[in-house]
């Protein structure tokens, strides 16, 4: 109920908001704003399977209802702007579509934005399941993204306090990379049957997440991936999603995913990138 509230405050949502979703419902973003959040709202709702082959119907079903709210991991955005064709399409009556639940490229939200004609359309957000909606870019807010190309996920939300700090749990200042730990109503009270893992997560009323961001002096956040997903090589930290851009830039690449193979005898990964090439 508090994340549900909360979306509600900033995402500015009303009655006669129309809501379409391609997020799965076991997927937080799914789940809390568009089955449960539906409800709470007061809106219709139209859920659309989040499969690959369902993304021109995802799109159909917002041009012929006129939705005005969407929402996808970046990565349904992403497909979408690589496979579906605009034509035949109405998108203007969006006036907000949620991209979180993944790490969100502004390459995609380009892309989209500018094929099917509806730019400022899509906010980042962050959040996860212990914590869902923590941050999103309101309506109306611009766009920012940092010098190594994060995008700002927006603020925290009411009622929840947001830090970033370093491995002795000392809050960081602005622009310094840190965990990010999160307090407030929003957060999850622990695992069902598994103690040592509730422990580890929360400590000293904080929600340690796991993952790794910075803040900037608008308390702006700025989420740069989860610490386990981080490729250690070369005696630096690679972001998976800073050789994947590049990567998809090549002529035919559909997608690409980095990944990091552990080379114990030497205490490195080596960092191997699958590419998804079109036919040609």
């Amino acid at each position: 109920m508090a994340s549900v509230r909360s979306s509600a405050l900033r995402l500015q949502v009303q009655s006669d908001d129309i809501l379409v979703n391609w997020a799965p419902l076991y997927h937080g973003l799914g789940l809390m704003r568009f089955l449960l959040g539906g409800l709470y709202f007061g809106c219709p709702v139209y859920l659309v399977s989040p499969t690959l082959l369902n993304l021109r119907r995802w799109l159909e079903t917002i041009s012929r209802v006129r939705a005005t709210i969407t929402g996808a991991p970046d990565f349904g955005f992403r497909m979408a702007a690589e496979l579906v064709k605009p034509d035949g399409l109405d998108l203007q009556s969006l006036r907000y579509a949620m991209n979180s639940g993944e790490p969100i490229r502004a390459s995609t939200i380009e892309r989209f934005e500018q094929k099917f004609n509806v730019p400022g359309v899509i906010r980042p957000g962050y959040g996860l399941s212990e914590a869902n909606g923590v941050c999103n870019l309101a309506p109306g807010e611009s766009l920012r993204q940092d010098s190594a190309g994060n995008l700002s996920c927006g603020r925290a939300a009411d009622g929840l306090t947001l830090q970033i700090v370093d491995e002795r749990q000392h809050p960081l200042p602005p622009g310094t990379a840190g965990e990010l730990r999160l307090s407030g109503e929003q957060v999850f009270a622990g695992y069902a049957d598994d103690e040592p893992a509730t422990r580890e997560k929360l400590r000293g009323g904080w929600l340690y997440t796991g993952d790794i961001g910075h803040l900037d002096t608008d308390g702006h956040l700025y989420v740069h991936g989860r610490k386990r997903a981080l490729i250690k090589r070369g005696g630096a930290m690679i972001v998976p999603r800073d050789v994947e851009e590049p990567a998809e830039q090549g002529r035919g690449v559909i997608a690409a995913g980095a990944i990091g193979v552990d080379r114990k005898s030497l205490g490195i990964e080596d960092l191997i990138v699958i590419v998804e090439m079109a036919p040609e």
